[in-house]
């Protein structure tokens, strides 16, 4: 339990760190602390990937992967939705498609 706890507060800490995302020769920045972390849980998971020989424990790792970016998605969605202004700015709209299309 303790262990925990103070791996969610690393966490926590490296996403303070985790400003942007890159892909594809761009770079696009990541405001939400949730998003944040999820992409940073989704990370982890990809790097023990590489580590197990398990066929269940790899099945395991993607389906918590595929969790996290399916909430990350829908705390985006959710932050544009609750957003009117958002609606009508072109950055933040490509941004959205750009972090959406990255997930």
């Amino acid at each position: 339990m303790w262990s925990q706890e103070l791996i969610e507060k690393t966490r926590e800490r490296q996403s303070s760190s985790l400003t942007e995302i890159s892909w594809a020769g761009r770079s696009v920045p990541v405001k939400n602390e949730q998003v944040r972390v999820l992409l940073l849980n989704v990370e982890h998971n990809a790097a023990q990937l590489a580590d197990t020989t398990s066929d269940e424990h790899r099945l395991s790792l993607y389906e918590t992967m595929m969790k996290g970016l399916v909430e990350a998605q829908q705390i985006l969605r959710d932050e544009y939705k609750d957003d009117p202004v958002s609606h009508f700015d072109i950055h933040i709209v490509i941004f959205m498609i750009f972090i959406h299309i990255y997930i």
